[in-house]
């Protein structure tokens, strides 16, 4: 017997645990000649999905960024 999946459920589902878009964007990209090349070929969807990943990306280098220079200013800190 198959459970109902509740609205929150399917709405997760829908969005959020739906990786199919962003592979098929991936695999777009990948084979393009070029990264404007592979974004020209998708759909406004798709263009959207592609400035999501690259806002998420952005985010991941402020932190990665933040964590080096907090890294670097201890070490420097450690010399004194």
């Amino acid at each position: 017997m198959k459970e109902a999946l509740s609205s929150s459920d399917e709405l997760w589902l829908d969005n959020e645990a739906n990786t199919i878009d962003e592979e098929r964007i991936l695999e777009v990209l990948e084979t393009a000649s070029n990264y404007e090349h592979g974004v020209a070929q998708l759909d406004d969807a798709g263009k959207a999905i592609v400035w999501k990943l690259r806002e998420w990306a952005g985010d991941l280098a402020k932190v990665t960024g933040n964590k080096r220079k907090h890294t670097e200013e201890s070490t420097s800190l450690s010399f004194l």
